[in-house]
């Protein structure tokens, strides 16, 4: 019976470690629009955002990432002439009103550029009052001469150092076609 329950043990031991390692990722192309690297776990999934551009996720591991594209002509119809930070402040104050307690970080100093792109990174954290869950989002905004883009990706709070590096990969990965 001891040698049972040690091998159950550390057959357990290298299954809950070994999800920590490095995970593969997978290019993802919205056609003629831009690329995202994504970790392979996630699958295409309807996170019930409309205005988003791709929705992936994974729902047994609660990692999930969309990405919104903006494109700069479309806002000048609506009136919007907007800078990169003002994108982000009204983004991020919208995402707030979502979250009780919410707890915003920003992850760069200031504007910086990815990919030939003005970007900005933050990282959120507050209470999703509908279902008492502590979320993380990493969000990374984007300025082409195209386009705005907001990247998003979020999982619960006691399990973002499983996946923060994915996180950070996935939000540092945009590139416009």
């Amino acid at each position: 019976m001891t040698k049972f329950l040690k091998l159950f043990f550390i057959s357990f031991s290298i299954l809950l470690f070994g999800c920590g390692g490095d995970d593969d990722f997978v290019t993802q192309t919205v056609e003629g629009k831009f690329s995202v690297d994504l970790p392979e776990y996630m699958v295409e999934l309807d996170l019930e955002n409309p205005a988003a551009s791709l929705q992936f996720g994974n729902e047994m591991r609660e990692h999930y990432v969309l990405v919104i594209m903006e494109p700069h002509e479309v806002l000048a119809q609506l009136g919007l002439n907007l800078d990169l930070q003002s994108y982000a402040n009204i983004n991020l104050d919208n995402m707030k009103l979502a979250l009780q307690n919410p707890k915003l970080e920003e992850l760069d100093d200031g504007v910086t550029v990815v990919h030939d792109m003005q970007t900005v990174g933050y990282k959120l954290t507050g209470l999703f009052p509908e279902s008492d869950i502590n979320i993380v989002y990493y969000i990374r905004y984007y300025r082409s001469e195209k386009s705005f883009y907001a990247v998003i990706t979020w999982t619960l709070e006691q399990t973002e150092r499983s996946y923060l590096n994915n996180m950070l990969k996935i939000i540092n990965s945009l590139k416009e076609i």
